[in-house]
């Protein structure tokens, strides 16, 4: 039982990175007339989006 609540808090603590690396992910400036850091901020968004999806699924199993 004490490892379930281990593993439950390490996936909190996991969430809690995934949110500030979205936050800063989205937070980036990126000029309009610059795709490339349009495109990179966005990748970098989805995959924090992916990263949290997942951290999620897991914490409810």
């Amino acid at each position: 039982m004490a490892a379930k609540k281990e593993l439950r808090d390490l996936l909190m603590h996991l969430m809690a990175v995934a949110d500030r690396g979205l936050a800063q992910a989205q937070a980036m400036e990126a000029p309009e007339d610059d795709g490339y850091a349009q495109g990179y901020r966005d990748g970098q968004v989805a995959a924090w989006e992916a990263i949290r999806m997942h951290l999620e699924v897991l914490a409810g199993s």
